[in-house]
C-alpha cells in the first residue's frame, strides 16, 4: 500500500478502487492491489486473454526457443481454441469456470462433428471433410499451451494465480490404431466412411501401394518410409551424406518443414530425434540407385537444376514441399485402389511390420526414436492381434509384391 506522501500509488489504488465500482465488480483484495502496482498496469490497461496471448507467442518466438513445428502446433492451439473461447475477456477475470467452459465447448464441437460425418446428406459430410475432431492428447497438449501462457502472467503479476492449474483433463490417447482388414475396406467401399482416425495398411496393401509407385520418381523415398518409419520431415531433409552404404545406416540431422507455405531447413523434432539409424540392405541399395538416377537428371538439367545436397527432390532439384508430398501420396493410394492412409501412418505401419517380423522391440524403438518403449509396444499391441500372424525372417519378406 502507499507510503504517507506517496501521492502517485495512493492515485493508482484510487483508480483500480473507482474503476471496479463503476464496473460493479468486487474491490480488489490488498494483495491483489499489489500486484497491480508490480505490473505497472493501470485499471484500463489489463489485456484481453487473446492479446496476451498472441504477445506471449511473439515473444517466445522472438526469443528463439520453440522449434518451428512447435510454434506452429502453440500457434494452432491459441488461433483454433483459446482464442475462439476465451480471447475476448479480460486477462485478470480469467477464471477457472471459463476454461472448463471451453473443455465443455470443444466436447459439444467434437459431438457435432460427429453426426454431420455420418449423416446421409452428402452436403454436410462435404462440410466437415477436412475437419479433425479434437481428441484426448490434442486438448491435453492446447490445455498445457494455455498453462504455460498463464504462468508467464502469474510471473508478470498480470494475474494472482494460474486457472488451469488442476484441471481434469480427458485420459487416453487420441485414437486406436486399426488395420484395414477386409472387413472394413469392405464397410468403407460401401459407406465411404473411414472406421479410425489412425488407419495402418496390412503387409499385403503396403505391398500393393509399393508396385503401383515402382515407376514413380520418388519410388525410393515411399519405399524409405514403408520400412524404415522416418517422418515426413525427416526424410525430405535427408542428404545424401546421410546414407552410409558401408555400414546400411542413415544418419537423421534435420528435417524440412513449412514455415507458412515455404519449406525450410530445421533441427529435428526432439534431441533424441537426431540419430543414426541402421537399415536393411535392400533399402540401402535403393537409396543408391536414387542417388545414381538423380546424379544424371543433374547432368542433364545443366544450369536448370536446383543444386543442393538433398537426397529427395523435385524434378528440378528444388526441395520438395512436405504438404505436396502428402497429397501426393493420398492420390497414388486412391489411384492403387486402396483405402486411405495418411503419409504419417506408414511410420505406424513400419514399426509393425518390423515387430512382426520378429525384430527385436528396443531395435524398433531405436529405428522409430521414440523416447519411451512403450509408445512402440502400445502402437505394435493395437495392430499385431488383428494381423495374426507368426513372425519371419524380416520386415521386407512379409510385404507381398507381385515381381
Amino acid at each position: 500500500m502507499p507510503e504517507p506522501g506517496d501521492e502517485a500509488t495512493a492515485a493508482i489504488v484510487g483508480d483500480i478502487l473507482e474503476a471496479a465500482i463503476a464496473d460493479r465488480q468486487p474491490l480488489p483484495t490488498t494483495e491483489e492491489v499489489r500486484r497491480r502496482i508490480r505490473s505497472g498496469l493501470g485499471p484500463g490497461d489489463y489485456p484481453l486473454v487473446g492479446e496476451f496471448l498472441d504477445h506471449w507467442l511473439a515473444d517466445r518466438k522472438r526469443r528463439g526457443n520453440l522449434s518451428m513445428s512447435t510454434f506452429r502446433t502453440y500457434e494452432a492451439a491459441i488461433r483454433l481454441y483459446h482464442r475462439p473461447y476465451l480471447g475476448h475477456l479480460r486477462l485478470d477475470r480469467l477464471r477457472r469456470w471459463h476454461i472448463l467452459d471451453e473443455l465443455d465447448e470443444i466436447d459439444t464441437f467434437n459431438a457435432q462433428l460427429y453426426t454431420m460425418r455420418a449423416s446421409s446428406d452428402p452436403a454436410l459430410r462435404a462440410l466437415v471433410r477436412y475437419r479433425k475432431p479434437a481428441g484426448p492428447t490434442t486438448v491435453r497438449h492446447h490445455m498445457r499451451v494455455l498453462h504455460a501462457a498463464l504462468n508467464s502472467a502469474v510471473a508478470e503479476h498480470l494475474i494472482a494465480s494460474n486457472p488451469a492449474e488442476h484441471l481434469d483433463l480427458p485420459s487416453g490417447s487420441d485414437s486406436r490404431a486399426l488395420l484395414w482388414t477386409d472387413e472394413r475396406v469392405e464397410r468403407w467401399e460401401a459407406t465411404g466412411r473411414v472406421p479410425g482416425r489412425v488407419m495402418v495398411w496390412t503387409p499385403e496393401q503396403t505391398g500393393r501401394f509399393l508396385d503401383y509407385a515402382i515407376a514413380d520418381r520418388l519410388y525410393a523415398l515411399w519405399y524409405l518410409l514403408a520400412f524404415v518409419g522416418l517422418r515426413r520431415g525427416e526424410a525430405c531433409g535427408l542428404e545424401r551424406g546421410d546414407v552410409s552404404r558401408r555400414t546400411n545406416t542413415i544418419t537423421i540431422r534435420q528435417q524440412l518443414l513449412l514455415d507458412g507455405w515455404t519449406p525450410v531447413l530445421s533441427q529435428p523434432k526432439t534431441a533424441g530425434s537426431a540419430a543414426t539409424v541402421p537399415i536393411p540392405g535392400e533399402v540401402t541399395d535403393i537409396l543408391t540407385a536414387h542417388d545414381i538416377a538423380c546424379g544424371m537428371a543433374r547432368h542433364e538439367a545443366g544450369t536448370g537444376w536446383h543444386d543442393s545436397e538433398l537426397l529427395f527432390t523435385e524434378a528440378d532439384g528444388a526441395p520438395l514441399h512436405p504438404q505436396k508430398l502428402s497429397r501426393q501420396f493420398s492420390r497414388m493410394a486412391r489411384e492403387a485402389g486402396l483405402p486411405p492412409i495418411s503419409l504419417h501412418a506408414l511410420r505406424h505401419g513400419a514399426a509393425t511390420l518390423a515387430l512382426e517380423a520378429g525384430t527385436d522391440m528396443k531395435v524398433v524403438q531405436a529405428m522409430l526414436r521414440h523416447t519411451m518403449q512403450s509408445t512402440t509396444l502400445d502402437l505394435y499391441t493395437t495392430v499385431s492381434d488383428q494381423l495374426g500372424r507368426t513372425a519371419t525372417s524380416n520386415a521386407i519378406g512379409i510385404v507381398p509384391r507381385s515381381t
